[in-house]
């Protein structure tokens, strides 16, 4: 069970790790102040603040900003933090995120026990936040670019994701819209038929982000920076592509973005994925992930979060999915020979 830190226990653990956290040297260390700003709380699984303050020794202060997340399991806990440490290890080798331009936190302290991870606190406006105006920026395809070169980087994961999991979430989410939107029922179950169906080959294991899309990537003086990797895992690449694409559809009909926005996005980010990396995606997997993942967690949030005409918009999302898994005939071709990142409405 997920346990929410008290103000006390925190500001013991940062005396505890003062070196993480910039002041050095000997000499005992004193917590002059400290901000606890939650960022997100979901009970029971993830709890995430940002911790703002002052430690002092003596006339020396330093001051000191870091983000704390309190896992549901201390399993979970340490995978995320080996995989930050790998991560890390490869930029102090000189290799991966210094040549991709991409940074991931460092991890600065864990506590097993309480299920507690420190982390650096990265500056920079979230991708999202920049919405429609990042469309037409060339930190999309430099984000694709990133993004491949993070799947090149260690699978160090225990948490795995593949076609079998991503059901069990299916079966989960059409649960909750059928709860929520009974005459959706006949469709929903011709749909998530159809994935089981045609559900793809097992993919090349890749290190996973696990929720990549625009508001866990941040910007600052031209850097990219990966956060919220607490979904980390080892699975195919084409997951993260999809989850991705299917965000932009989201985006797409709660009004953030107009179609030709999503499309522009979508190429450039695809242009730059297939830039770089070193496997090139399945286009037949691709379509799959995102046909899931639209039902999956697009289509869910209207069933379980409240939102201004959700019923249609739902039923938008699953005539995505349905279109997805089938493109027309006419464009059967270039969705085979590009990956596509669109699906025609």
């Amino acid at each position: 069970m997920m346990r929410v830190p008290s103000r006390e226990a925190l500001g013991r653990w940062c005396v505890a790790n003062s070196g993480r956290l910039g002041m050095e040297g000997g000499g005992r260390v004193a917590l002059r102040g400290l901000e606890v700003e939650v960022l997100r709380h979901v009970p029971g699984k993830r709890w995430t603040a940002r911790l703002s303050g002052t430690l002092g020794r003596g006339r020396q202060t330093r001051g000191f900003v870091a983000i704390v997340k309190s896992y549901g399991s201390r399993r979970n806990a340490q995978d995320a933090y080996r995989t930050l440490e790998a991560l890390d290890r490869l930029r102090e080798a000189g290799a991966g995120e210094k040549h991709a331009r991409f940074y991931t936190p460092r991890p600065l302290a864990i506590d097993p026990e309480q299920r507690l991870v420190l982390v650096e606190a990265l500056a920079g406006e979230s991708l999202e936040a920049a919405l429609p105006l990042v469309g037409g920026s060339p930190v999309l395809g430099e984000l694709g670019q990133a993004l491949a070169r993070f799947h090149a980087g260690p699978a160090a994961c225990r948490k795995r994701i593949d076609v079998r999991s991503l059901q069990g979430h299916l079966r989960r989410s059409a649960c909750a819209i059928r709860a929520a939107f009974p005459g959706l029922a006949p469709h929903l179950d011709t749909l998530t038929r159809r994935l089981w169906l045609e559900r793809p080959r097992p993919g090349r294991p890749t290190l996973l982000h696990g929720s990549f899309r625009l508001n866990h990537v941040l910007v600052h003086q031209g850097r990219l920076a990966l956060i919220d990797l607490d979904g980390a895992s080892v699975g195919p690449a084409e997951f993260d592509v999809a989850n991705f694409l299917a965000s932009l559809y989201y985006f797409e009909a709660e009004g953030r973005l107009h179609g030709i926005e999503r499309r522009e996005i979508a190429r450039r980010f695809l242009n730059g994925y297939r830039a770089v990396a070193r496997w090139a995606l399945d286009p037949e997997a691709l379509r799959w992930y995102r046909a899931a993942l639209l039902v999956a967690k697009q289509a869910r949030k209207y069933a379980t979060r409240p939102r201004r005409e959700p019923e249609r918009k739902l039923r938008r999302m699953l005539s995505l999915a349905e279109r997805s898994l089938r493109p027309a005939s006419r464009r059967a071709e270039r969705v085979r020979r590009e990956g596509l990142g669109e699906v025609r409405a």
